[in-house]
């Protein structure tokens, strides 16, 4: 393996815009990073015709598979959902590493992603509100989405993680079983780098569209605006549901 830095999509079972958005969020990150990063699309959870429409697919001809059912590099915990992105928690170590989710597209280059790459902070996107399922009580004043993260070299990431399981599962045994909520992936994620200084790049950059209304305590739903967004978006919940806002904010990619 090149120490290229390595960017690497997540991809488990999906809608047709689900689909769609990975197509477009690979397409637009070769067109601004050209041959910069090893790709590779990292699947799970899909059926042999699932995976074969993706690995056939000419979008991406320059990427590399892994398929993570098959990846022996585990953590001890149960994973299923969103904590998919953790497995395994590293593919190289020794290079910079970025995780997105197939639902975010970076549509510019990022000057936040650029201070990662030319740094040794670790990185994520912020949040606009707190999801951190039943592990929001070790989680402080800090909101991240990780919709996209990333680790520098020698950061040993599972290592990390390890500790936090290995407490969580110390003061909180009797409640484990429900560990596998959809958004206890990302409260372990936080849990880990609330501790570190990490760059969060701010929705102003990077913005959250959500597939429903999301009510705030002014009783106001919350309205995403395509062109607040600098470099890009994640449209949460696309994965599970037909959401009408993509094929309206596709044209504001300037990719045909």
């Amino acid at each position: 393996m090149s120490n290229k830095p390595i960017v690497r999509w997540t991809f488990g079972p999906f809608s047709k815009t689900g689909h769609d958005i990975l197509r477009y969020s690979v397409k637009l990150f070769q067109r601004e990073y050209n041959d910069e990063f090893d790709l590779f699309i990292c699947v799970n959870n899909l059926s042999e015709e699932e995976i074969n429409l993706v690995t056939n697919d000419s979008v991406f001809k320059n990427c590399k598979f892994l398929i993570q059912d098959e990846s022996s590099n585990k953590l001890n915990m149960k994973i299923s959902g969103p904590a998919w992105k953790l497995v395994p928690p590293r593919l190289n170590i020794n290079t910079h590493e970025i995780v997105i989710d197939n639902d975010l597209v970076l549509f510019k280059r990022s000057k936040y992603i650029e201070d990662f790459l030319n740094g040794d902070h670790i990185i994520s996107t912020k949040s606009a509100i707190r999801s951190y399922g039943n592990l929001d009580r070790y989680v402080g004043d800090f909101l991240i989405n990780t919709g996209l993260l990333g680790f520098p070299p020698k950061f040993d990431f599972k290592k990390y993680l390890d500790k936090k399981i290995r407490y969580i599962l110390k003061v909180n045994h009797s409640k484990i079983k429900h560990y596998n909520l959809h958004f206890n992936e990302q409260g372990l994620v936080a849990m880990v780098f609330q501790d570190l200084d990490p760059i969060v790049i701010p929705l102003e950059e990077i913005n959250v569209c959500w597939s429903q209304p999301i009510v705030w305590p002014c009783g106001c739903p919350r309205k995403v605006d395509v062109y607040k967004a600098k470099s890009g978006l994640h449209f949460v919940g696309a994965n599970y549901f037909e959401v009408s806002y993509w094929n309206e904010y596709k044209k504001h990619f300037l990719f045909n």
